[in-house]
């Protein structure tokens, strides 16, 4: 137990060494314990066949800002140097700064670009291989609609309005990053609005409108399940890194 404390200790506290550059990696579980990882990214460019779908590629950045950057926030980074400390950091999880070199040798499969989607959040994006067949129903299938309006209690996410309580209000479901704007299908991506504000978030309405449902969808849906789920994950690994 000593000795795994000690080689954390030492991850978290080693420097970047100084002719090499660097990822910036996120491993942890979700709630059903399924291990998911992410990279920092850039754009890489568009596909050239079907939907336009964005290219994004792993992106160096600069180790001591980052590290800096995450004390600062009193977060933990580690520092990955080698293959042992590679396979350290993931027999962890968290953010690690990671010598690109180490990263395209041991973890190929996430440092090559992928076709993404944008995240109905408006952070992030999410691999294109993810969605699943049913989440690439357009438009979104009755299943699916059905999953939205129950989630949503069958409440307009606007004005609050019902049809549980009126019967003469429709309600329908709406992509909340437009399909044609590269977004994550399914229903993270939708949400339950009425009939009368439904056109008010139309790609020709006032932007007011949408604003309001994009900041929603920020403070309510998937942003704050992501982070939630992503909080108990790392307070699981690290419990689990103690008892090693």
């Amino acid at each position: 137990m000593d000795a795994f404390h000690n080689q954390v200790t030492r991850l978290l506290r080693q420097r970047p060494k100084r002719n090499s550059t660097y990822y910036l990696l996120r491993y942890f579980a979700d709630s059903s314990g399924r291990v998911n990882s992410s990279i920092h990214t850039q754009w890489l460019g568009y596909t050239s066949r079907g939907p336009r779908r964005e290219i994004r590629g792993p992106s160096l950045v600069d180790a001591p800002k980052v590290i800096e950057a995450f004390r600062k926030d009193r977060s933990t980074v580690l520092v990955v140097n080698s293959p042992i400390d590679l396979l350290l950091y993931l027999s962890i999880g968290g953010f690690g700064v990671v010598d690109s070199a180490i990263a395209e040798t041991h973890l190929k499969n996430r440092c090559k670009p992928e076709v993404v989607r944008r995240l109905p959040s408006g952070v992030g994006f999410e691999s294109e291989n993810a969605s699943t067949e049913e989440t690439l129903v357009r438009p979104p299938s009755h299943p699916l609609r059905r999953k939205v309006l129950v989630r949503d209690v069958y409440q307009c996410r606007l004005c609050g309005r019902s049809s549980k309580h009126n019967g003469e209000t429709e309600m329908q479901v709406h992509y909340i990053v437009p399909w044609k704007s590269d977004a994550v299908p399914g229903a993270d991506n939708l949400v339950t609005l009425c009939g009368t504000c439904h056109p008010q978030v139309s790609p020709d309405s006032e932007e007011d409108a949408e604003e309001q449902l994009v900041a929603f969808v920020k403070t309510s849906l998937r942003f704050k399940r992501e982070m939630h789920e992503y909080r108990r994950a790392m307070a699981r690994l690290w419990e689990n890194a103690r008892r090693k």
